[in-house]
């Protein structure tokens, strides 16, 4: 009986030591997190984050090894960056270049994003749409050398 208690315990301390070596493993410590969540709300929503927003993120950031990339990502897809920013795909379009890329989009590269847009919208709805070009233009080379996992995009 008592050696079993002493496994449990063991165990127990083990699971501690566990989730502190899992917290410690974040990227970010506590400022930097701040800093990424103002930057990204700055950015991609054009507003400031509320106080629950900012802690709830930042938490995410610096515990749930969150990367800036992971919320560009959630931000972008939001229904609010969607009901904020889409009139019509091409003007859509334009906003992800900026809020994602940090530029404008060359003329064939509008039309190809604005034209697919078109097509996704079509075939899944508006919100999926938005999603899926978001998500390509975030997975495209360009952004990963420009921004990484790490870095929130900036014009």
């Amino acid at each position: 009986m008592f050696k079993k208690s002493i496994i449990k315990i063991n165990l127990i301390i083990l699971l501690i030591f566990a989730l502190f070596a899992i917290s410690d493993a974040s990227a970010y410590d506590k400022i930097t997190s701040i800093k990424i969540v103002n930057q990204a709300f700055s950015h991609i929503l054009e507003r400031n984050p509320n106080r629950c927003e900012l802690i709830h993120y930042s938490n995410l950031l610096t515990y749930q090894n969150w990367t800036a990339k992971k919320l560009v990502i959630t931000l972008v897809c939001s229904s609010e960056h969607i009901r904020r920013f889409y009139h019509c795909p091409k003007s859509y379009v334009i906003i992800l270049y900026r809020h994602l890329l940090g530029r404008n989009p060359a003329t064939s590269c509008l039309n190809h994003w604005t034209n697919h847009l078109k097509s996704l919208k079509r075939k899944y709805g508006l919100s999926k749409a938005c999603e899926k070009v978001a998500k390509d233009m975030i997975n495209s080379l360009e952004y990963r050398q420009k921004f990484g996992d790490h870095i929130v995009p900036h014009y």
